[in-house]
């Protein structure tokens, strides 16, 4: 997917022209390809219990996502008011931000 950031922000984009795009194409074909095989799992099939199981699942990889985020943040905070503002941006650039 980063072989596009320097296309996208180097030109307008258009809503229309996502199917053109390779990404789309690739995942179309998996998708596709996924169902031909049979290998999708029908979310009709499974019983409540499991439809609640898959929701706390979701709600808890959300919640501990949110979490290392808000972390994160304050770390970068604190580094980048120890280092200063030009070494942070440094950082970024040599970790690839």
């Amino acid at each position: 997917m980063r072989y596009f950031d320097g296309i996208l922000q180097s030109q307008p984009f258009v809503a229309g022209e996502a199917f053109t795009m390779a990404d789309i194409t690739v995942i179309g074909g998996l998708i596709f390809a996924g169902k031909l095989l049979g290998v999708d799992v029908a979310f009709n099939d499974l019983t409540l219990a499991q439809k609640g199981q898959i929701a706390a699942i979701a709600a808890g990889f959300t919640g501990l996502l949110s979490l290392f985020n808000i972390g994160g943040r304050f770390v970068w905070a604190s580094c980048s008011d120890f280092l200063g503002r030009k070494v942070t941006y440094g950082v970024f650039f040599v970790l690839g931000f």
